[in-house]
């Protein structure tokens, strides 16, 4: 999910667009139907009923959202290997946004607001977004996997988001020389869906956790390992020259994109 500011960025707004993200007005009113349609149809495509399967919709109500196929394509059922399940990852920020000085500063008044305690490392998790998500993919999703990141090289009180800067990282050869990642999973069915509240709790405390993972990993230099299930694994991250000037022409392109607006 991304604003749909960014949906207008030259070139690589119509890169987004060709490749399915999902953009947002981060009204509900407005973004409704659209995530609806989206979800849904991700959905089917993993029940091997959506439109990758050269199959059409059941119904499309007046307000616009399309209905498929509740079943389950008996291929997919039987998880056969020549099924037309077509499986998702779907990624999404709760937070909405990076934690800076200035989205901290709006998450501590969003925590007055709900009567929540804030977070150090983190911002307070949005509960409509997440909870939505999750019903509407509910019959062909198994799990939710938290991913927590520390940076090396941050210091316990300040923001990685300033201090990777992407003009640090792309223009001054600064980056962290590790990056950690934390991951733990939630079977579906033990997810308080049906109850908001319930639901809007088990975020808040998963969230809490997350924060004492990062005081954990911003005073040890390393997340604290909790059984023996934890694997960890390290390997280094190299990144080519071609992969350096590809990153560098895009803007380039852009601009000239631009030009070529004006001049026409």
């Amino acid at each position: 999910m991304l604003k749909k500011s960014l949906k207008s960025i030259p070139l690589l707004g119509f890169g987004m667009t060709n490749f399915n993200f999902l953009f947002m007005n981060r009204k509900w009113a407005h973004d409704r139907v659209n995530l609806i349609n989206t979800l849904k149809e991700l959905d089917a495509n993993a029940r091997g009923l959506g439109p990758l399967s050269s199959n059409t919709p059941v119904k499309t109500d007046n307000d616009g959202v399309v209905n498929w196929d509740s079943r389950v394509h008996p291929d997919v059922r039987e998880k056969k290997t020549n099924s037309n399940c077509w499986p998702y990852n779907f990624l999404l920020f709760p937070e909405g946004t990076n934690l800076t000085y200035d989205t901290r500063c709006k998450s501590l008044k969003y925590a007055r607001k709900v009567n929540k305690q804030p977070f150090k490392h983190l911002l307070l998790p949005h509960v409509t977004g997440l909870r939505f998500t999750l019903e509407t993919l509910e019959p062909s999703l198994d799990a939710v996997y938290d991913v927590t990141i520390g940076y090396s090289g941050v210091q316990n009180s300040s923001y990685a988001a300033s201090h990777y800067s992407l003009k640090q990282i792309f223009l001054e050869g600064k980056f962290p020389h590790i990056v950690d990642i934390y991951i733990r999973s939630y079977e579906l069915k033990n997810i308080p869906l049906r109850d908001e509240e319930a639901f809007a709790e088990w975020l808040y405390n998963v969230w809490k956790e997350k924060d004492e993972l990062l005081e954990e990993y911003y005073i040890s230099g390393s997340f604290k390992q909790e059984s023996n299930n934890t694997s960890t694994v390290v390997d280094k991250f190299n990144v080519s020259p071609s992969e350096y000037l590809l990153v560098g022409m895009i803007p380039c392109i852009t601009f000239l994109f631009i030009l070529k607006l004006l001049a026409a």
